[in-house]
């Protein structure tokens, strides 16, 4: 069960697990990093996933598509992390300049790059490994809405922190209506 931890106009964070994603909310596009298996209910959503290139078959497995599916987008990190396409035509994203951040966070470049090319003003981006949600700040700034869920309350409270999202939290205040 995912519990969301804050809501606003454009932003929606859950506490939980990507495999139990069931809110009523249905993206448009998923850009993630999985480290587990996504909710059977957005197998069929256009997805943009990001993983060590020598794991893609263990990704593969994670959101339930052949290798075969997966088209090759971008490497990026030096050329052992690479972003896939599923669903969507592969478009020219060059991120091989890129490297994490010292935290281990992606770049602020990526997820930009990848929606200025793919994401589309007033759609919905889904990141079930949202960590400390550099893809709703790239998001928001290409007029996207975003839905982010860690199974980790410490990356949600980071993320809310680099969103600059501190206001109203289910459970802690009760005048907050979403």
């Amino acid at each position: 069960m995912n519990h969301v931890v804050f809501r606003n106009y454009w932003l929606t964070l859950y506490h939980g697990r990507a495999v139990d994603y069931a809110a009523p909310e249905r993206p448009d596009l998923l850009l993630t990093n999985p480290y587990g298996p996504i909710a059977d209910r957005l197998l069929n959503v256009p997805m943009l996933v990001h993983q060590w290139k020598h794991r893609l078959t263990q990704l593969a497995g994670w959101i339930r598509h052949e290798e075969a599916d997966l088209q090759l987008v971008s490497l990026w990190n030096r050329g052992r992390e690479a972003v896939w396409a599923v669903g969507l035509p592969v478009l020219p994203v060059d991120l091989s300049d890129l490297v994490p951040t010292e935290e281990g966070w992606w770049p602020e470049a990526l997820p930009r790059r990848l929606l200025a090319v793919y994401g589309h003003v007033g759609e919905t981006v889904w990141d079930g490994f949202c960590g400390r949600c550099t893809g709703a700040l790239a998001a928001r700034e290409v007029g996207m809405n975003f839905i982010g869920i860690d199974e980790r309350m410490e990356a949600l409270d980071v993320a809310r922190a680099y969103l600059g999202v501190e206001g109203p939290v289910f459970g802690q205040n009760p005048d907050y209506v979403p």
